[in-house]
């Protein structure tokens, strides 16, 4: 299990794509990533579901400055 504040999800620059050839299609994949971990498949689309839903409750979330509460922007 992986603990990744919420804060990191909603911060765009942490949302990334990559091309990737499967079976001979190439295919592009969104990922986020996390220090050393990319969460990709089911698991980043359910995350990518869930950010949208806090947006909606939040919409100034994706663009808030947190840097008094002890996430960096990595």
């Amino acid at each position: 299990m992986i603990n990744i504040p919420v804060i990191h999800l909603l911060k765009n620059k942490n949302k990334k794509k990559e091309n990737w050839n499967l079976s001979g299609t190439d295919c592009e994949v969104p990922f986020y990533l996390f220090e050393n971990y990319r969460i990709w498949g089911a698991t980043a689309m359910i995350l990518s579901e869930f950010i949208d839903l806090v947006a909606e409750i939040e919409p100034d979330q994706r663009i808030l400055q947190y840097s008094d509460n002890g996430c960096n922007d990595t």
